[in-house]
């Protein structure tokens, strides 16, 4: 939109536009931002508006005004423009030209009340009080006395003027009525009659005092008991309302409000009973000529008091035409009396006007037309064309109907006749031809090209698109050309019923082209599509603003799944590839459920190479199943289980009646999706299951793969190309940057959809033959690959195979250690329940036997900075005895983890404590480990490090701080308990003890440091100590320390 300046107001005055007013309003009513950033601590209106209302003493707020608008003014860049529209409305008034009032008048009445015009309206206003100029004084009035009567306390304008300038106003008519009595009337009549219809009566001011002055019932701010108020008895110089007649008349013709009116149109009734006998019928025609419900009902009124205007005389009057237009009245006995009149006067109406009213809601008048058609011919009189515009409205629909049947047949009512009234958009004249077309002409000879040619019409309507629809559907699809149905597939208003013919396959959706609805399933194709664009340059509206519809997305990509409708190849590998690398879910998942089922690992390694649909090895067209037994289970996504026995029967293969180990192929439903279904397993499939583990040599397929082999459509590969193709998947799974690559969440499901045991837990159903993931691709380097990537989705995926594969692969020892220390807490999580599991059938996928363990590459996890690795150390410690090496143990003692240095002690403590029964004793009841797994290595008789280090190893602990308690969220194993560290000293104290009483020179170490610790203040500890020396003192004389102390 064009931007309003107070220069192009000028111009527009300058050449009388009539626009002026409106561009004015249009100024006045929007403060345009600067067009350059205000600049900070700079004056702006908004700022100054700001300033002004926060000042609470008027004379502090006018000084404000006075200065700073000098200063606003000068910086004409904030300024805004309609505060200096003054001038120009000034100059308006001071014209007083025709057009300049008639733009004043406009002005007025819509301009909002704000700084700018503000200044020239009061100064209006003053001037044309003095000028006695009482139409704009009253045009004034009575925007002031609305404003004033629903003032919000919002406006720049204060209620206070407003007040003052509605008192002033009210004075001006009180004056008047008490010194110049004979223009009082004149001078209300040129106020009230510029009061809008949304006026709030209650709130106003001047209008209140005209009409209910004398009541008393008001204060100096507001009148009281409004609705109690009695207009007749209250008015203000109510004497001067009963002069004359004649100002009233002329304020019914100019007032905007009903509530004026109603006000003046008693007056008149009780005040010029007389005066009203002898009126004039050139006012009523005034009055008439107004149309309004209000002065239509009065003028009735007159015309039924009056005694004078006889019926019959109206023609002469000139009455006639005016009352006969009281049949378009919005009132009900305008309506009644102009039917009445007509009936008896009018009779002869002609053809044009009774369809104006033949669509009338009074049913009065519409009684009147079809009487008034009754009485002439059909043919001769009212005509076909007529007629047919008449079947358009519900009153004379069925008479229409009716007189068209009757008197006109199939040589008048022709196709093309028709036609229009399908294009008519009407419910009534569609509702004829629902009825009567078959009647009038046959099916066979408005043939197919009547109703398809409709849609190449711009008025056809939904209800006349639906009924030719209907009409087509009657037809043999196959004379439907094809290229309707794909247009009207895009198009809004028929494009359900020609989605339920695709659907029911009355039209067979791979007529439609792959290139077309590759179109409707992806934008870029729709963009770049010629067929498309070539539509779209149509003449007809809807066909220009066609856009891409998501909603048929669905659709088009269910019939492109279709293996029966279209092979991989008609669809092709470039462009589902390139589905399956963007961002948006349909897409994505519609291409990569399409490449996981169509296309096996060996068709990505030709899809690399070559960059065209993989060659295929196609049996015959006649395939021949070379008598191969096929049993169906489970719901079938394309056929009926009919359908499909008759299928294997021709193709000369035989349909087994159950599940038994001469069964060549057991067929799946798809259920639910042309590619892979979302069933369960059912008892055929299980029971299939376990022969194929017996040896049964019958494989599971699904129904995409039958329907494939039925079509010729198998392919072989060798063993080189599904690697070779695994590879390029394989790369696909590191693509991107981060979780979310549309690529490397494909490959993901590609791998797990083609793992003959995910995929089987995934959809419990088998991978296809010959789709598999061979063996011996998924080595350990890549499973190791996988579960030591930073990306969670590949290290699920990693763990995911490994719980399939890990037993199968067998590594050695020390990658496990390696990964254990790299990886994250799942990882090594698996590893352990791998490494501890018992050897049962539930954990023969991934269990690995206690022999590949080594004991420096247990101790390697030990000494792990990974806290889930060295936990899973000491639980293969705890598990395996042999791996108890006292050496090596010590050597953990050096650790900063407390709990590796507990289980050391706890270990250490069973290896050198003499409890006084046998290594083999073992009351436990601990399922988890057999008396001969929990036999621990013979006692050792070595000392597990030398003197010294052991000197100061007791020394670092007896004297070390008890840490911390384990944090809440700390990992926990429930495997392997975690002794107190107060109870690791005891067990320190013992094991060095025990030493102690087999090694003099030990003991000569040892004593003087449990001399040094007796002294402890735990109770515990200071008598361990005790015990310790007492039991060395009795086996060497020599260290009898408390006989001596």
């Amino acid at each position: 939109m064009e931007t309003i300046t107070l220069e192009k107001l000028e111009k527009a005055f300058e050449i009388k536009d009539p626009g002026l007013a409106k561009m004015f309003v249009s100024l006045v009513a929007t403060d345009p931002k600067p067009k350059k950033p205000v600049k900070e601590g700079c004056l702006t209106y908004q700022s100054f508006l700001r300033e002004l209302n926060m000042r609470k003493r008027k004379v502090d707020r006018d000084h404000f005004r006075q200065e700073n608008l000098k200063i606003l003014e000068a910086e004409s860049e904030y300024f805004p423009e309609r505060l200096k529209v003054d001038k120009l409305l000034m100059q308006l008034w001071q014209e007083n030209s025709s057009y300049s009032r008639m733009c004043l008048f406009e002005i007025i009445a819509k301009v909002p009340l704000v700084w700018g015009p503000w200044r020239a309206l009061k100064q209006i206003f003053k001037e044309a009080e003095s000028k006695n100029d009482t139409e704009i004084f009253g045009a004034l009035c009575a925007r002031f006395d609305c404003e004033f009567a629903s003032f919000s306390g919002r406006s720049e304008v204060s209620k206070a003027t407003l007040r003052y300038l509605v008192r002033r106003g009210w004075r001006y008519l009180r004056q008047t009525g008490q010194s110049l009595s004979s223009c009082y009337l004149d001078y209300v009549a040129d106020v009230l009659k510029f009061y809008p219809q949304s006026t709030n009566w209650r709130g106003t001011w001047i209008a209140n005092h005209i009409f209910f002055h004398n009541s008393g019932k008001y204060t100096r701010r507001k009148f009281h008991s409004y609705f109690k108020q009695n207009f007749l008895g209250d008015r203000a110089f109510a004497d001067l309302w009963r002069r004359s007649p004649r100002p009233l008349f002329n304020l019914l013709e100019e007032a905007k409000s009903d509530y004026v009116c109603k006000l003046v149109i008693s007056a008149l009734k009780k005040d010029f009973v007389t005066d009203l006998r002898e009126i004039e019928a050139i006012w009523i025609i005034r009055l008439l000529q107004a149309k309004r419900e209000i002065l239509d009902e009065f003028a009735v009124w007159l015309l039924t008091t009056i005694p004078k205007f006889e019926q019959s005389a109206f023609r002469e009057l000139h009455l006639h035409k005016p009352v006969l237009d009281l049949l378009h009245s919005s009132s009900l006995a305008a309506n009644q009396y102009a039917c009445k009149y007509a009936r008896t006067y009018a009779r002869d109406l002609p053809i044009d006007d009774l369809l104006l009213l033949a669509d009338h809601d009074n049913k009065d008048v519409n009684k009147l037309v079809i009487d008034l058609l009754k009485d002439r011919h059909p043919r001769n009189d009212i005509g076909l064309e007529a007629w047919g515009r008449m079947l358009e409205f519900e009153a004379c629909n069925a008479f229409a109907s009716k007189m068209l049947r009757e008197h006109f047949g199939a040589k008048e009512l022709t196709t093309e006749w028709f036609k229009e009234r399908l294009l008519d958009d009407s419910y009534y004249s569609l509702q004829f031809v629902e009825k009567n077309l078959l009647e009038v002409h046959s099916l066979k000879s408005l043939g197919v090209d009547f109703f398809c040619d409709m849609f190449l019409e711009e008025k056809l309507g939904y209800d006349a698109v639906d009924f030719c629809l209907k009409m087509l559907g009657k037809f043999d699809k196959k004379h439907i050309d094809i290229e309707f149905i794909k247009v009207q597939l895009l198009n809004p208003a028929s494009r359900f019923d020609i989605l339920q013919w695709l659907i029911e396959e009355k039209v067979k959706p791979e007529s439609l082209g792959v290139e077309y609805l590759k179109a409707l399933s992806y934008h870029v194709e729709w963009e770049k599509s010629p067929w498309v664009q070539n539509l779209k340059d149509s003449e007809l509206q809807w066909r220009k603003e066609l856009e891409f519809d998501e909603g048929l997305v669905y659709s088009a990509q269910e019939w492109l799944s279709d293996v029966r409708k279209f092979s991989a190849s008609d669809i092709g590998f470039e462009w589902l590839f390139e589905l399956v690398q963007r961002k948006e879910q349909n897409y994505h998942d519609f291409a990569s459920e399409y490449l996981s089922k169509a296309f096996v690992p060996a068709d990505f390694a030709a899809k690399k190479v070559e960059k065209k649909a993989p060659k295929k090895t196609s049996k015959k067209t006649q395939t021949n199943l070379k008598e191969q037994t096929f049993l169906f289970t489970g719901k079938l996504k394309t056929m009926t289980r009919g359908e499909a026995t008759k299928k294997v029967t021709g193709a000369n293969g035989k349909n087994a009646s159950g599940v038994s180990a001469k069964l060549d192929y057991l067929v799946i439903g798809d259920e639910g999706s042309s590619l892979y279904g979302e069933g369960r397993k059912g008892s055929k499939q299980v029971k299939a299951e376990k022969l194929i583990e017996g040896g049964a040599e019958t494989k599971i397929i699904s129904e995409t793969a039958f329907l494939q082999m039925l079509a010729g459509k198998t392919s072989e590969h060798s063993s080189a190309d599904s690697s070779a193709g695994c590879e390029v998947i394989w790369q696909y799974l590191f693509s991107g940057k981060d979780e979310d690559s549309p690529l490397a969440r494909f490959a993901k499901s590609y791998i797990e959809r083609h793992h003959p045991h995910i995929s089987l837990k995934l959809t419990d159903r088998p991978v296809d033959p010959g789709a598999e993931i061979p063996e011996s691709f998924l080595t350990f380097e890549r499973l190791q690959q996988l579960v030591t990537h930073e990306r969670q989705s590949l290290r699920s995926l990693g763990l995911d195979l490994l719980y399939w594969e890990l037993a199968r692969l067998q590594p050695d020892i020390y990658e496990i250690v390696k990964i254990c220390e790299q990886s994250d807490a799942d990882v090594t999580a698996f590893f352990t329940r791998a490494l501890t599991a018992e050897d049962t059938k539930e954990h023969r996928t991934y269990r690995l036997d206690p022999t590949i363990l080594k004991a420096d590459a247990v101790y390697q996890l030990c000494e792990s900075p990974q806290e889930q690795a060295r936990a899973l150390g000491m639980r293969l410690i705890h598990l395996n005895p042999h791996l108890a090496i006292p050496e090596e143990l010590f050597r953990l003692t050096e650790s900063t983890d407390r709990r590796v240095l507990s289980f050391v002690v706890e270990i250490m403590w069973k290896l050198y404590y003499e409890k006084g029964t046998t290594v083999t004793y073992a009351p436990s009841t601990d399922k988890e480990v057999s008396i001969k797994q929990r036999t621990l290595r013979d006692k050792s008789q070595n000392l597990p490090a030398a003197e010294d280090m052991l000197n100061d190893f007791l020394r670092r602990m007896l004297f070390r701080i008890s840490p911390a308690k384990f944090a809440k969220d700390a990992p926990a194993d429930d495997n392997v308990s975690y002794t107190s560290f107060r109870k690791v000293k005891l067990r320190i104290i013992e094991v060095m003890r025990d030493i102690a009483l087999k090694n003099k020179e030990f003991a000569r170490l040892i004593v003087p440091l449990f001399e040094e610790f007796a002294a402890s203040h735990g109770q515990s500890e200071k008598s361990a100590c005790l015990v310790a020396l007492a039991r060395i003192g009795h086996v060497f004389d020599e260290f009898q320390v408390l006989v001596k102390g």
